[in-house]
């Protein structure tokens, strides 16, 4: 909640917001004009596909922060067609066209990530991926904004999405006490702080009602809290 409430107070404050605008503002120009001149010469050059990649990156950052979609959308395409697998080129590309309004492009872009994700948890070890929330939290914006489902049904969406991550938090923290566990130097009194902690979370992810308390602010999670708000008070203002 406390980074939510942050993050409020930075976007309704202009003259909090001003110098750090500026700022970003300087870099991207910067960044592009380099990414500019260098990326024909490394054409010319032919270079290796990993630094044509790093230029277009850079490139299509810098110039969508600037406003200019189109030759931020020229920059990821070219990377997206080289290899549609990487995960950068996806995200960013999917990123382009939901801010162009081609929520059906975005969407074909942002459904691969999240079934990409979820390959990925079921493959190791449950954990998944950033990417996947990031694309989950986009395509309920992508919901959201073509009102495919009614507010009620959108609304319960987001709520079973949120206690997804919520369990996400506690099987990271979980993993993590594992791992600590495995530690052959591990004194005694800090196995039994770590063996009781493991149930602690064991016991919260066997009841619903304590799955919900779970905070995402701060978390590992990279505060998605303030995300589904967002979303949720979008869709509140609809009229039933």
């Amino acid at each position: 909640d406390e980074s939510a409430r942050a993050v409020e107070r930075f976007e309704d404050d202009e003259d909090l917001r001003r110098p750090h605008e500026r700022r970003l503002e300087a870099y991207a120009g910067a960044t592009r004009s380099f990414a500019d001149m260098m990326l024909p010469w490394a054409e010319q050059q032919e270079m290796g596909s990993a630094e044509l990649r790093e230029l277009r990156l850079a490139l299509g950052r810098a110039a969508r922060h600037l406003g200019d979609l189109d030759d931020a959308l020229t920059a990821f395409e070219a990377m997206y067609e080289e290899n549609p697998d990487n995960l950068d080129a996806m995200l960013e590309l999917a990123e382009t066209y939901y801010e162009l309004d081609r929520y059906g492009d975005a969407r074909d872009i942002y459904d691969r990530l999240a079934g990409g994700g979820q390959t990925a948890a079921d493959e190791e070890d449950g954990i998944l991926p950033s990417y996947y929330w990031r694309a989950r939290l986009r395509l309920m914006q992508i919901y959201a904004e073509q009102r495919e489902h009614s507010r009620d049904a959108m609304l319960r969406r987001l709520d079973r999405l949120e206690m997804e991550a919520r369990e996400q938090v506690l099987l990271e923290r979980l993993n993590d006490i594992e791992r600590q566990l495995q530690r052959q130097e591990l004194g005694e009194s800090r196995r039994e702080e770590l063996s009781e902690q493991r149930e602690q979370v064991l016991e919260t992810l066997g009841s619903a009602s304590a799955i919900s308390e779970v905070s995402l602010d701060g978390d590992s999670m990279g505060g998605l809290y303030a995300d589904f708000q967002a979303i949720r008070r979008f869709v509140r203002q609809w009229a039933e």
